[in-house]
Protein backbone atom coordinates (compact mmCIF):
# COMPACT_ATOMS: atom_id res chain seq x y z
CA UNK A 1 0.00 0.00 0.00
CA UNK A 2 1.44 3.91 -1.16
CA UNK A 3 0.57 5.11 2.55
CA UNK A 4 2.30 6.24 5.67
CA UNK A 5 1.44 5.86 9.42
CA UNK A 6 2.31 8.93 11.44
CA UNK A 7 1.05 8.10 15.31
CA UNK A 8 1.37 10.89 17.77
CA UNK A 9 1.05 11.82 21.50
CA UNK A 10 -2.81 13.10 22.12
CA UNK A 11 -1.62 15.09 25.15
CA UNK A 12 0.51 15.03 28.46
CA UNK A 13 1.95 11.47 29.31
CA UNK A 14 4.00 12.10 32.74
CA UNK A 15 4.18 8.58 33.63
CA UNK A 16 3.98 7.00 30.07
CA UNK A 17 7.66 6.22 29.63
CA UNK A 18 8.31 2.89 30.29
CA UNK A 19 5.44 0.97 28.26
CA UNK A 20 4.39 -2.66 28.19
CA UNK A 21 3.48 -2.26 24.50
CA UNK A 22 5.11 0.27 22.19
CA UNK A 23 2.14 -0.12 20.04
CA UNK A 24 2.11 3.15 18.36
CA UNK A 25 5.86 2.97 17.69
CA UNK A 26 5.34 -0.24 16.19
CA UNK A 27 2.61 0.39 13.72
CA UNK A 28 3.63 4.05 12.73
CA UNK A 29 6.44 4.87 10.16
CA UNK A 30 7.01 7.54 12.36
CA UNK A 31 6.38 8.35 15.99
CA UNK A 32 5.78 12.22 17.24
CA UNK A 33 6.53 12.68 21.02
CA UNK A 34 5.90 15.66 22.91
CA UNK A 35 8.86 14.88 24.97
CA UNK A 36 12.58 13.86 24.42
CA UNK A 37 13.38 11.06 22.61
CA UNK A 38 16.24 9.01 21.22
CA UNK A 39 14.15 6.01 19.67
CA UNK A 40 14.24 5.37 16.25
CA UNK A 41 11.22 6.31 14.20
CA UNK A 42 11.18 8.88 16.83
CA UNK A 43 10.81 12.52 16.82
CA UNK A 44 9.98 15.35 19.28
CA UNK A 45 7.77 18.36 18.46
CA UNK A 46 6.40 21.22 20.65
CA UNK A 47 2.96 19.89 22.39
CA UNK A 48 0.09 21.40 20.42
CA UNK A 49 -2.03 21.62 23.01
CA UNK A 50 -0.40 24.13 25.41
CA UNK A 51 -1.29 27.65 25.64
CA UNK A 52 -0.03 30.69 27.14
CA UNK A 53 -2.34 33.20 25.67
CA UNK A 54 -4.20 32.04 29.00
CA UNK A 55 -2.05 33.70 30.86
CA UNK A 56 -3.09 33.62 35.03
CA UNK A 57 -4.49 36.77 36.00
CA UNK A 58 -5.09 35.85 39.54
CA UNK A 59 -8.14 37.99 39.75
CA UNK A 60 -9.84 35.97 42.49
CA UNK A 61 -8.74 34.08 45.55
CA UNK A 62 -10.50 30.64 43.51
CA UNK A 63 -8.45 27.25 44.28
CA UNK A 64 -9.40 24.69 41.66
CA UNK A 65 -8.95 21.08 41.97
CA UNK A 66 -8.81 19.23 39.25
CA UNK A 67 -9.47 15.52 39.78
CA UNK A 68 -8.79 12.11 37.75
CA UNK A 69 -11.09 8.62 38.23
CA UNK A 70 -10.74 4.89 36.90
CA UNK A 71 -12.43 2.06 35.97
CA UNK A 72 -13.46 -0.37 39.10
CA UNK A 73 -11.91 -3.02 37.95
CA UNK A 74 -7.90 -3.20 35.88
CA UNK A 75 -8.73 -2.81 32.08
CA UNK A 76 -5.94 -1.41 30.71
CA UNK A 77 -2.33 -1.37 30.21
CA UNK A 78 -1.58 1.92 31.57
CA UNK A 79 0.55 3.47 34.05
CA UNK A 80 -1.45 5.62 37.39
CA UNK A 81 -4.05 4.25 39.65
CA UNK A 82 -5.40 0.97 39.69
CA UNK A 83 -8.87 0.36 40.84
CA UNK A 84 -9.54 1.26 44.57
CA UNK A 85 -6.42 3.02 44.09
CA UNK A 86 -8.23 6.21 43.32
CA UNK A 87 -9.70 6.67 46.66
CA UNK A 88 -6.17 7.68 47.76
CA UNK A 89 -7.11 10.79 45.81
CA UNK A 90 -10.13 11.72 47.42
CA UNK A 91 -8.52 11.12 51.19
CA UNK A 92 -6.17 13.80 50.13
CA UNK A 93 -7.77 16.12 48.99
CA UNK A 94 -9.90 15.86 52.18
CA UNK A 95 -6.78 16.07 54.18
CA UNK A 96 -5.93 19.27 52.42
CA UNK A 97 -8.83 21.06 52.75
CA UNK A 98 -9.17 20.37 56.52
CA UNK A 99 -5.50 22.10 57.09
CA UNK A 100 -6.05 25.05 54.98
CA UNK A 101 -7.47 28.42 55.96
CA UNK A 102 -10.95 28.43 56.76
CA UNK A 103 -11.01 31.89 54.50
CA UNK A 104 -10.63 29.22 51.51
CA UNK A 105 -13.92 27.34 52.53
CA UNK A 106 -16.48 28.87 49.70
CA UNK A 107 -13.42 29.46 47.03
CA UNK A 108 -12.70 25.76 46.38
CA UNK A 109 -14.04 24.24 43.27
CA UNK A 110 -14.13 20.99 42.19
CA UNK A 111 -13.54 19.25 38.86
CA UNK A 112 -14.38 15.61 39.05
CA UNK A 113 -13.26 13.55 36.07
CA UNK A 114 -16.06 13.46 33.10
CA UNK A 115 -15.63 9.73 32.64
CA UNK A 116 -17.21 8.25 35.73
CA UNK A 117 -15.93 4.75 37.72
CA UNK A 118 -17.77 2.71 39.93
CA UNK A 119 -15.99 4.45 42.94
CA UNK A 120 -18.42 7.18 43.09
CA UNK A 121 -16.01 9.94 43.49
CA UNK A 122 -18.23 12.78 42.09
CA UNK A 123 -20.50 12.16 45.04
CA UNK A 124 -17.49 11.95 47.65
CA UNK A 125 -16.53 15.51 46.77
CA UNK A 126 -20.25 16.60 47.14
CA UNK A 127 -19.32 15.97 50.39
CA UNK A 128 -16.55 18.31 50.56
CA UNK A 129 -17.72 21.53 48.95
CA UNK A 130 -21.30 22.91 48.11
CA UNK A 131 -23.24 21.88 45.18
CA UNK A 132 -22.44 24.51 43.01
CA UNK A 133 -18.30 24.36 43.81
CA UNK A 134 -18.71 20.65 41.88
CA UNK A 135 -17.57 21.33 38.02
CA UNK A 136 -19.25 20.07 35.72
CA UNK A 137 -19.40 22.59 32.97
CA UNK A 138 -16.70 22.34 30.73
CA UNK A 139 -16.79 26.20 29.50
CA UNK A 140 -17.23 27.06 33.38
CA UNK A 141 -14.06 24.54 34.17
CA UNK A 142 -11.81 26.09 31.33
CA UNK A 143 -13.03 29.68 32.62
CA UNK A 144 -11.40 28.48 36.51
CA UNK A 145 -9.07 26.63 34.66
CA UNK A 146 -7.47 30.07 33.21
CA UNK A 147 -7.95 32.29 35.89
CA UNK A 148 -8.00 30.56 39.13
CA UNK A 149 -5.85 32.10 41.98
CA UNK A 150 -4.24 28.07 42.47
CA UNK A 151 -4.79 24.92 40.51
CA UNK A 152 -4.31 21.49 42.59
CA UNK A 153 -4.49 18.65 40.01
CA UNK A 154 -4.00 14.99 41.07
CA UNK A 155 -2.78 13.26 37.89
CA UNK A 156 0.36 14.09 36.20
CA UNK A 157 -0.72 14.42 32.61
CA UNK A 158 -2.79 17.13 30.32
CA UNK A 159 -4.38 19.02 32.69
CA UNK A 160 -1.50 19.42 35.00
CA UNK A 161 0.54 20.70 31.84
CA UNK A 162 -2.44 22.68 30.95
CA UNK A 163 -2.36 25.00 34.56
CA UNK A 164 0.95 25.22 34.93
CA UNK A 165 2.19 26.77 31.52
CA UNK A 166 -0.82 29.73 33.03
CA UNK A 167 -0.09 30.08 36.62
CA UNK A 168 0.81 28.60 40.08
CA UNK A 169 -0.06 25.27 40.06
CA UNK A 170 0.31 21.97 42.20
CA UNK A 171 0.27 18.73 42.06
CA UNK A 172 -0.66 16.09 44.58
CA UNK A 173 -0.85 12.67 43.54
CA UNK A 174 0.84 9.25 44.74
CA UNK A 175 4.48 8.78 42.91
CA UNK A 176 3.89 4.96 43.78
CA UNK A 177 1.09 4.84 40.70
CA UNK A 178 3.08 6.11 37.88
CA UNK A 179 5.99 4.37 36.08
CA UNK A 180 8.09 6.29 34.29
CA UNK A 181 12.06 5.89 32.78
CA UNK A 182 14.44 7.12 35.42
CA UNK A 183 15.57 10.38 33.36
CA UNK A 184 11.79 12.00 33.50
CA UNK A 185 12.20 10.77 37.39
CA UNK A 186 14.75 13.00 37.89
CA UNK A 187 12.86 15.87 36.80
CA UNK A 188 9.43 15.02 38.75
CA UNK A 189 12.15 14.93 41.64
CA UNK A 190 12.79 18.66 40.78
CA UNK A 191 9.19 19.47 41.18
CA UNK A 192 9.12 17.57 44.60
CA UNK A 193 11.77 19.41 45.91
CA UNK A 194 10.82 22.84 44.85
CA UNK A 195 7.41 22.33 46.73
CA UNK A 196 5.55 22.02 43.42
CA UNK A 197 4.56 18.57 43.79
CA UNK A 198 3.44 17.15 46.82
CA UNK A 199 1.83 13.21 47.91
CA UNK A 200 0.44 14.76 51.39
CA UNK A 201 -2.49 17.02 51.29
CA UNK A 202 -1.69 18.37 54.50
CA UNK A 203 1.98 19.31 53.48
CA UNK A 204 0.34 21.36 50.41
CA UNK A 205 -2.40 22.73 53.06
CA UNK A 206 0.51 24.24 54.76
CA UNK A 207 2.92 25.29 52.15
CA UNK A 208 -0.18 27.07 50.56
CA UNK A 209 -0.21 29.13 53.81
CA UNK A 210 3.26 30.45 53.69
CA UNK A 211 3.25 31.72 50.22
CA UNK A 212 -0.52 32.73 50.10
CA UNK A 213 0.41 36.21 50.66
CA UNK A 214 3.03 36.42 48.13
CA UNK A 215 2.08 34.15 45.65
CA UNK A 216 3.36 35.21 42.26
CA UNK A 217 6.43 36.52 44.10
CA UNK A 218 7.09 32.85 44.82
CA UNK A 219 5.99 31.29 41.52
CA UNK A 220 8.57 34.12 39.70
CA UNK A 221 11.27 32.78 42.02
CA UNK A 222 13.90 31.96 40.05
CA UNK A 223 14.41 28.50 41.01
CA UNK A 224 10.74 27.43 40.78
CA UNK A 225 10.54 28.96 37.19
CA UNK A 226 13.69 27.17 36.13
CA UNK A 227 12.19 24.03 37.91
CA UNK A 228 9.13 24.24 35.94
CA UNK A 229 10.56 25.26 32.34
CA UNK A 230 13.33 22.23 32.95
CA UNK A 231 10.52 19.50 33.49
CA UNK A 232 8.12 20.81 30.56
CA UNK A 233 11.61 21.19 28.15
CA UNK A 234 12.32 17.61 29.01
CA UNK A 235 8.92 15.96 29.05
CA UNK A 236 6.73 18.10 26.95
CA UNK A 237 8.23 20.92 25.17
CA UNK A 238 6.14 23.83 24.48
CA UNK A 239 6.72 26.49 21.88
CA UNK A 240 4.37 29.62 20.89
CA UNK A 241 5.14 28.66 17.10
CA UNK A 242 4.19 24.93 17.69
CA UNK A 243 1.60 24.72 14.73
CA UNK A 244 4.26 26.32 11.49
CA UNK A 245 7.03 24.08 13.29
CA UNK A 246 4.77 20.42 13.03
CA UNK A 247 3.98 22.12 9.72
CA UNK A 248 7.26 23.04 8.29
CA UNK A 249 8.84 19.81 9.94
CA UNK A 250 6.29 17.03 8.33
CA UNK A 251 6.89 18.56 5.33
CA UNK A 252 10.35 17.79 5.44
CA UNK A 253 9.30 14.04 6.57
CA UNK A 254 6.61 13.47 3.77
CA UNK A 255 9.43 14.38 1.10
CA UNK A 256 11.59 12.09 2.53
CA UNK A 257 9.35 8.78 2.15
Amino acid sequence: HNFKIITSDHGGIYGNGCRTYDYDLNISDLNIKSGNTNKKKQITLPSLFLDKENLNLNLNKNILIICHDTSKYPRYFLTGPISEQIVYQFEQIKLFMKNLNKTFNNKIFIRPYTVTSGWNLTEKYKGLVKKNNIVLSNSIYQQLKNKSFIKIVTYPKTAYLESLITGPTFLLFNRKHYFDTKLNEKFMNILFKNKLAFENGKDLAIHIKNIESNINEWWYKKKIQESINLFLSNTCKYNNEATKIWARTLNKKLDKF
